[in-house]
């Protein structure tokens, strides 16, 4: 008798970019390129030969070949260190 088991590989490239500026402006950009593989992300209980399961082998559901991201940040000035900074609250 053989026990279900799953398997999985993944594989990808990644690389992000990132640049500041003066008055606290920063972005950042990131790019991945990749594949997942295995043998039970669409596994309902039946298979398709129960003498070898790597013919259930394929792309995984969640497979996402290539994904980009950017963002930015903004720091606001604040304290009495920044040139513009707000006056403090009178106690």
């Amino acid at each position: 008798m053989r026990s279900a088991s799953v398997s999985s590989v993944y594989h990808s490239f990644q690389f992000s970019v990132e640049k500041r500026f003066s008055q606290g402006l920063s972005f950042l950009s990131a790019y991945t390129f990749s594949k997942s593989i295995d043998d039970g992300s669409l596994w309902n209980g039946s298979v398709v030969d129960v003498t070898s399961f790597r013919l259930e082998r394929g792309l995984s559901t969640f497979d996402t070949r290539q994904r980009l991201i950017t963002s930015y940040t903004y720091d606001i000035p604040t304290g009495t260190a920044e040139p513009m900074a707000l006056p403090a609250p009178l106690s």
